[in-house]
């Protein structure tokens, strides 16, 4: 059914588009250098500052289908 093929291939390109969102608001785990907590000896300040994380910086994903 080519009606039920195009509901699948839309729900596919969501759920990529989905998918890549998530990998970008979590882009600043991948980038994140070990070195960064060395200073601290308090565990619990530690914690809070990897929970805390980072400002995020705005991106617009465009995925392009030549």
């Amino acid at each position: 059914d080519p009606e039920e093929q195009m509901k699948r291939k839309f729900r596919a390109k969501c759920l990529f588009r989905a998918l890549g969102r998530l990998v970008m608001s979590n882009a600043y785990w991948l980038i994140e250098g070990v070195d960064q907590y060395e200073g601290l000896d308090d565990v619990k300040r530690r914690v809070e500052q990897a929970v805390r994380g980072k400002a995020k910086k705005k991106q617009l994903l465009s995925i392009k289908v030549s």
